[in-house]
């Protein structure tokens, strides 16, 4: 686990539109962890707490039911 996969993943998200569409479906932490790791991505809730800024841990991304908030994800 790494502070640096963290980051790539981050880095993914923010720049990818096809793999922000596949957290669209992801509404628990265990969820979103087994897409970081299908993604080959392997860090820990802390290391992600410390790479996603605050202010992004409360964004909704597509803002419809079901899809993961960062603030439920710590």
């Amino acid at each position: 686990m790494s502070m640096e996969s963290a980051k790539a993943f981050w880095e993914k998200y923010q720049n990818d539109l096809e793999f922000r569409k596949r957290l669209n479906g992801v509404n628990s932490e265990e969820k979103f962890f087994a897409v970081v790791k299908a993604s080959g991505y392997d860090f820990t809730k802390a290391e992600w707490l410390h790479v996603v800024p605050i202010k992004c841990r409360q964004f909704v991304p597509h803002r419809r039911p079901g899809s993961v908030r960062w603030a439920d994800i710590h």
